[in-house]
């Protein structure tokens, strides 16, 4: 991941992505539970010509977790990797403070 500023680059080949928000999940749990609010609030946007078998429907109530189960319940299904994947670089572009915790988490 490159930070240019207020701009970066990631690149996440295939499932790079699922593995930087799993380690937020475990390492961050209160942020990926912000990463999550954002998501469902950018998700009909972010995700409007996507092919998902998802809709906001799905995601209008998520359920609540305790951080040790924030992984499996978001990552280890469809319905929340869609969520996650379609919003993803969306929400990197707009706040820096996912931004600075994908940084903190691809190092780890």
């Amino acid at each position: 991941m490159a930070i240019l500023g207020d701009r970066c680059h990631v690149n996440c080949e295939e499932a790079a992505w699922l593995e930087v928000l799993g380690r937020l999940a475990d390492s961050e749990p209160q942020v990926f539970r912000e990463w999550l609010a954002q998501a469902v609030e950018v998700f009909p946007f972010a995700a409007a010509n996507a092919a998902l078998a998802i809709s906001e429907d799905d995601i209008r109530s998520l359920p609540e977790v305790p951080d040790a189960a924030l992984r499996e319940t978001f990552l280890g299904h469809v319905q929340g990797r869609q969520l996650l994947l379609s919003t993803f670089l969306h929400l990197l572009r707009q706040e820096r403070t996912f931004r600075d915790a994908v940084r903190r988490n691809i190092a780890g």
